[in-house]
């Protein structure tokens, strides 16, 4: 049995003609950039795929050329058993999402909504990550209260509730334990791809990302 690292990147070439091209990718685990990928990569292939015992600070990728590459960039807060899109904060177009975007030397690639244009060096980190808050386990919360015999707080894949039986969609990883807050995200996420707890007040849903005071979940004894 192989023991893998928790902290996970994966950069994966898309399907659709024109995919593959020229990309340089860099991980930083808190000692600076270092290169793991460069050159052409063609479409479907596994660009990166390495997990570190180190958080991930940033990836970093740029365009080498004007063939440019699109596909989908991916973090792991649980050794690869669950990926979400890394986000960029300095790319331009419609999202800052890495789950479908373009590096390209120039600035003629167009498909996805997220675009590193011109050659930039554009920056990735993982969705909900502060280099001060590092620290991630998984947790079963289960109420003191049994109502009716179910008690685990969860999701069923729709919708978020509380549960009779453990399951993947009942385990949490809580980020950022002993510090002031955590977040909450579900170590299985839900079928649309949210994963991280949240509240508007007068109810529990799931959002794609833990980036309002929403998603901060105050634990005695832990965070």
């Amino acid at each position: 049995m192989v023991n893998r690292p928790a902290n996970c990147v994966k950069a994966t070439t898309g399907g659709m003609a024109g995919a593959g091209g020229l990309m340089t990718v860099t991980v930083d685990t808190g000692s600076g950039q270092v290169q793991v990928a460069s050159g052409s990569h063609s479409g479907n292939s596994v660009v990166v795929d390495r997990c570190y015992d180190a958080a991930i600070v940033s990836v970093q990728v740029r365009g080498e050329a004007n063939d440019g590459w699109s596909g989908g960039i991916t973090h792991s807060w649980d050794g690869g058993h669950t990926y979400s899109a890394m986000q960029c904060n300095d790319c331009t177009g419609t999202s800052w999402s890495a789950d479908d975007i373009v590096v390209d030397g120039n600035n003629d690639g167009m498909g996805p909504d997220t675009w590193c244009h011109n050659g930039a060096a554009c920056t990735l980190v993982a969705t909900g990550f502060s280099p001060t808050t590092t620290t991630t386990s998984v947790y079963v919360l289960q109420a003191v209260y049994l109502n009716g015999g179910s008690s685990y707080l969860g999701h069923n894949g729709l919708a978020v509730g509380v549960f009779e039986n453990v399951t993947t969609g009942t385990k949490w990883s809580l980020i950022g334990i002993g510090t002031t807050n955590c977040t909450l995200q579900a170590v299985a996420p839900m079928e649309s791809g949210d994963s991280f707890l949240s509240s508007n007040g007068t109810g529990l849903y799931m959002v794609s990302a833990a980036d309002t005071d929403n998603e901060r979940w105050t634990i005695a004894g832990l965070c």
